[in-house]
């Protein structure tokens, strides 16, 4: 199969469809000060997941604080090149899913300024889950496909990792790495990925 087979697409946001200029080393600053702890190299919200286990009464601050970085960035957020295009050509032919480690508000603001939001037919953010495969899982269950019918397409190697656990087919897009599991796809960019579809 080549993308162009599929029917049913699910979308990373941040570094996939936009570029969210979020403030990271201050969010894990002020995480560690949160925490009490310091936090790893780690994927951030992998780190966020083990010490709310840990900790549940800081789970709520920690998000409140990542969100308030997150809202700061809504307004700089763009477009990566492609994206708005390919989003409205797929929407024609296709059923939308959105995926996101972002905050609700700051998603559908982001996608609202660029009037892209009504074209998802499932939005999942990290108040439904903040695991990825479990994300992976709510989008299938909101679109109604079998993994293997519908492409996620995303921006790094946890997108992949998440991807096979779920059975999903997956496409990278970016400079990517030579790490291990390879994704099903791999494109330099959006446009790239654009030009499989007729």
């Amino acid at each position: 199969m080549s993308p162009s087979d599929f029917e049913y697409f699910i979308f990373d946001l941040d570094g996939t469809l936009f570029s969210i200029p979020v403030d990271w080393a201050a969010v894990r600053d002020e995480f560690a000060s949160i925490a009490g702890e310091p936090i790893e190299g780690k994927p951030l919200f992998q780190e966020v997941q083990r010490v709310t286990a840990a900790k549940p009464a800081t789970k709520a601050s920690i998000l409140s604080m990542i969100e308030s970085h997150e809202l700061k960035a809504v307004e700089s957020a763009k477009p990566m090149p492609g994206s708005v295009e390919l989003v409205y050509s797929l929407f024609e032919v296709s059923k939308l899913a959105l995926v996101t480690l972002q905050s609700r508000q700051a998603c559908e603001m982001i996608l609202g300024r660029h009037k892209l939001l009504d074209l998802f037919e499932t939005v999942v953010t990290r108040e439904d889950a903040l695991d990825r495969a479990v994300q992976l899982e709510a989008a299938l269950n909101g679109l109604g496909v079998h993994p293997k019918g519908a492409l996620f397409v995303g921006d790094r190697l946890n997108d992949v990792v998440c991807a096979r656990k779920v059975g999903v087919p997956v496409a990278l897009v970016g400079k990517g790495t030579a790490d291990e599991p390879k994704p099903d796809y791999r494109f330099a960019d959006l446009a790239e990925l654009k030009a499989f579809f007729p």
